[in-house]
């Protein structure tokens, strides 16, 4: 499916399009502190480097688990993201957007790099072997499981749907499920803007 079909997609589902009204016009937002849920990690980016969460510091991160065969919430998720970008304004430059993968069979750089760049969520894609990410995810309170399938995919990878909130410092600081609007994951990301200032 092309972005421009992905985009007219999030458009006809209940958060709506983006509307030119800014980030959180119209949003009261409050950030969270999740103690121990989260964490720094070391996987590899998609451009076969070695990346660690505490590359980010000083920046905003919105980090999500999923995969490049992913039919339906993946492609949902970053058409949102980039809704959120749009949101943003100039304030996108200081936030990227982190997509872990659950698939790693399959996602390697080169995998993750391709889908990414159909979005523009300065995203960084993220693999690593199984034993990793498994350690990952469950830090996050992630789950995910295999499901084999007659499809052409040959599996599917069922699972969580949230979008993790990362502050400049590495912390949690919001986790949003998958049916939040653009516009409450944009004033979560202003908030923290705000706070630099």
């Amino acid at each position: 499916m092309s972005r421009r079909w992905l985009l007219l997609l999030v458009c006809l589902l209940p958060w709506g399009c983006a509307s030119e009204d800014g980030a959180d016009s119209d949003v009261e937002f409050e950030l969270k502190e999740y103690g121990t849920l989260g964490g720094d990690f070391a996987l590899t980016d998609h451009a076969g480097r070695p990346f660690r969460l505490a590359q980010l510091r000083g920046r905003i991160a919105l980090l999500f688990f999923g995969y490049t065969h992913c039919p339906d919430f993946c492609p949902m998720t970053l058409s949102k993201l980039t809704q959120v970008f749009d949101l943003l304004g100039a304030g996108r430059e200081k936030v990227s957007t982190l997509f872990v993968s659950v698939d790693p069979e399959r996602d390697g750089p080169e995998e993750l790099k391709g889908h990414l760049e159909q979005f523009p969520v300065n995203g960084i894609g993220l693999t690593g072997s199984a034993a990793r990410i498994d350690s990952i995810a469950r830090r996050y309170g992630v789950t995910y499981a295999k499901r084999e399938s007659d499809s052409a995919a040959g599996y599917f990878v069922d699972h969580s749907t949230y979008t993790f909130l990362i502050d400049q410092q590495g912390r949690i600081r919001y986790i949003f499920r998958h049916g939040d609007a653009p516009k409450l994951i944009a004033a979560g990301v202003a908030r923290l803007l705000r706070e630099e200032e």
